[in-house]
């Protein structure tokens, strides 16, 4: 379903160096004001190894739909991937990856863990 307010306007999908622009559906009204919210959050311990009872990172996935219609909603300006550094989002940009500490950890808790970056790039067409 369309929910950009500017139907004018192509859509940004996810993509960190070039952005890949589709588009809305013209066909689909905006029929939801979306004015009700549901969240889903997982939050991860993240260890050196199984059964490990200290964690060295934790990671918090989120996701937001209208509680309404269920039309779920896009995170807008990250980029796709998984970092221990830095919030991230999936692919289809439905759900945020971010790391976290706790307020008393030091500075740089849970960074040194891998992690991967999506990057979207759109062909010439020259």
């Amino acid at each position: 379903m369309f929910t950009h307010d500017d139907r004018h306007q192509p859509i940004p999908r996810c993509g960190s160096t070039r952005l890949v622009f589709l588009e809305p559906d013209q066909e689909t009204p905006l029929t939801c004001l979306h004015k009700n919210f549901h969240v889903d959050a997982a939050m991860a311990r993240i260890t050196e190894a199984p059964g490990d009872d200290t964690a060295n990172a934790f990671n918090i996935d989120v996701r937001v739909n209208c509680a309404d219609c269920g039309e779920p909603f896009r995170w807008i300006g990250l980029p796709c991937g998984y970092s221990p550094a830095q919030p991230m989002v999936s692919v289809n940009g439905l759900e945020l990856r971010a790391p976290m500490a706790p307020q008393s950890a030091p500075d740089g808790f849970g960074q040194g863990g891998p992690g991967f970056r999506v990057d979207v790039l759109v062909p010439d067409p020259a």
